[in-house]
């Protein structure tokens, strides 16, 4: 051999040393529940063994855990843990309640021992109203903020919550921290050992944290207290599945970075029922305020580094649907880029007992747009954002008690916020609602700005008789107010009395308008309709002969950088309509159908 040659050769064997080992193929780890069918009995002990890459798969089956990813993905590999149809995770606690009469405290009251605090109570696969026994054992003790109802345990489970009794809340539970035992009672006193209860500890079903590029795919998850928490991960992503009954469906919390919640189902199911128009409705609301755990969200984003997208999402029969609770009031240090850059659209919440969305914190680039919101207390709650701007554009409102409430309370008012409501199209009695609540501190919104809306409404404006005279931006909207001639689907008969009545709140509210000089180059219709296709059918789209045919302004007479959702137009363009949908324009479908959608994949973030 010449040494030329043994040169060379050594050159390749030194350059297949140092190569890098190829990467380890992706695997397909199959679970199973049924013996023998699949190499995991238990997701749990798959996603142990999974690595960047792989898919742990979920046959049909109910699987009795709650699951923690141990490892993540890398770019273009994500680890996907994914169920097929007919995969269940039930986050109960397997634990066998031995329930007992407790005549002392109560007729119908039952107890069962329980050496843990289980902050979710199901029976018959709704979710009880939960009372707190720290809020509601002291008689003398601080009274409840806003002027609510105070709530005691033991007149509680007695008579139900205010003046519905059992009307509203329906059935109670409760947990006695020193007793060690859960309380439970029905309205209709029925035995609980007649019907399935199950319980669970304020723990996620499926948790992501201090992991990347994690995808949960297609899993039915039942009885959670969480469904799915995502903390600290790059580019995660919960899609297509099926969270019902879950107190919180998805939260987004503690660092997440750019994760993606898309095409899941969401219900928290509550047995007392969510319609917020239902008899009893508030009372089951003060029950939660009051004397309970306080709000549960659909989807819940707190504490991120932002840059998420949660969209075509159904989130129905819960109690808020998507929450953006960036800087709370109780976090010690305020971050100006929590949560910043969020994208919530094509969503469709349905049946709340509160909020269809609220924003809390910088709401920095944040954009709302294109959600349809049906049946809620306050379909879009503006908390007091802190810096802006937030753009809340192109969304459907249908038989909400408010459609846009702004909402703020002491020093949560921030003046120099900047807020963009524009091309929405709104069916609540009030066009906008004010409600400040114990407010010290002089409340002023300069720089929201209202353009190019469509309310179908009875007035103007809502408020309280402390609230001061509004001070926010708004012009080129279309009001029209709802008439004899054309009531709403839930307005029932209108005669002569009441529609003078509502005829002299519109009158009232305009004037209001006129004293803030507010939507002074706005339409005021007083008779007459808003011109929508179909809107029992919930069809939106404008008909040729509609009202809001071109009474908006172009959106760069309202700011020299252009306003996102709508390609730039020169200022000298042509009025445009105004509400969600231009003239020719078809109703969207909400959410949308994956198929022929262009979205990135799983793992889209580098």
């Amino acid at each position: 051999m010449s040494p030329r040659l043994a040169l060379l050769l050594l050159a390749c064997a030194l350059g297949l040393l140092a190569a890098p080992a190829p990467a380890s193929a992706a695997r397909v780890l199959r679970v199973s529940a049924a013996p023998g069918a699949g190499e995991f009995a238990t997701i749990q002990a798959a996603l142990d063994a999974a690595e960047a890459g792989d898919t742990v798969r979920v046959a049909p089956g109910v699987y009795r855990e709650r699951v923690r990813f141990t490892r993540g993905g890398r770019p273009g590999a994500p680890l996907v843990l994914e169920g097929e149809p007919g995969a269940v995770l039930d986050a109960a606690t397997p634990v066998a309640l031995d329930w007992q009469a407790a005549p002392e405290i109560g007729d119908g009251v039952y107890r069962a021992a329980l050496d843990w605090f289980p902050f979710t109570v199901t029976a018959d696969g709704k979710i009880v109203t939960t009372l707190d026994e720290k809020r509601t054992s002291a008689p003398d003790g601080p009274p409840p903020p806003h002027g609510w109802s105070r709530i005691l345990w033991r007149e509680a489970f007695v008579r139900g919550i205010g003046p519905s009794g059992w009307e509203g809340v329906k059935a109670l539970a409760m947990y006695r921290h020193a007793e060690r035992e859960l309380l439970l009672r029905f309205g209709d006193k029925r035995d609980p050992r007649t019907l399935p209860v199950t319980v669970a500890p304020r723990d996620p079903a499926v948790l992501v944290r201090g992991v990347d590029r994690c995808v949960v795919r297609g899993l039915a998850i039942r009885h959670a207290a969480i469904g799915v928490l995502v903390e600290r991960s790059l580019g995660s992503v919960v899609e297509h599945c099926e969270i019902d009954p879950a107190d919180f469906g998805v939260r987004l919390a503690d660092g997440a970075d750019r994760c993606t919640v898309r095409f899941n189902r969401i219900s928290l199911r509550p047995y007392a029922g969510a319609d917020p128009r239902a008899p009893g409705a508030w009372d089951n609301w003060q029950a939660m305020k009051t004397g309970g755990f306080y709000d549960r969200t659909g989807i819940g984003i707190g504490s991120t580094r932002g840059g998420h997208r949660i969209h075509d999402n159904h989130i129905h029969d819960h109690w808020d649907g998507i929450s953006d609770f960036g800087n709370p009031p109780w976090a010690s240090r305020k971050d100006p880029t929590e949560n910043t850059g969020l994208r919530v659209h094509h969503n469709r919440i349905e049946t709340l007992a509160d909020d269809g969305f609220e924003t809390m914190g910088p709401s920095v680039d944040g954009q709302w747009h294109d959600n349809l919101v049906i049946g809620t207390r306050c379909a879009f709650r503006i908390k007091a954002p802190q810096l802006g701007p937030l753009y809340i554009y192109r969304n459907f409102f249908w038989h909400n008690l408010e459609d846009l409430r702004h909402w703020g309370q002491r020093e949560q008012m921030h003046p120099d916020a900047e807020v963009w409501v524009y091309h929405n199209t709104s069916t609540s009695d009030a066009a906008v609602t004010m409600n400040y609540s114990a407010t010290v501190v002089p409340v002023s919104t300069p720089r929201y700005h209202y353009a190019n809306n469509l309310f179908w409404c009875l007035e103007w404006l809502r408020r309280g008789r402390r609230d001061p005279l509004p001070d926010w931006r708004g012009d080129h909207n279309v009001f029209v107010r709802v008439a004899l001639a054309s009531p709403r689907a839930w307005d029932g008969a209108l005669d002569e009395t009441e529609s003078a009545r509502r005829l002299e709140r519109w009158q009232t509210g305009r004037a209001l308008a006129r004293e803030a000089g507010i939507d002074t180059h706005s339409a005021w219709i007083e008779d007459g309709a808003p011109g929508f296709s179909a809107p029992h059918a919930l069809d939106f789209s404008l008909a040729a002969d509609s009202p809001a045919r071109r009474r908006g302004v172009p959106l760069a007479k309202l700011r020299a950088e252009p306003l996102p959702g709508f390609p730039p137009e020169p200022a000298a363009a042509p009025a445009p309509d105004a509400g969600a949908l231009r003239f020719g324009e078809p109703m969207p479908r909400i959410p949308r159908d994956r198929a022929g959608l262009e979205l990135p994949d799983a793992g889209i973030w580098p």
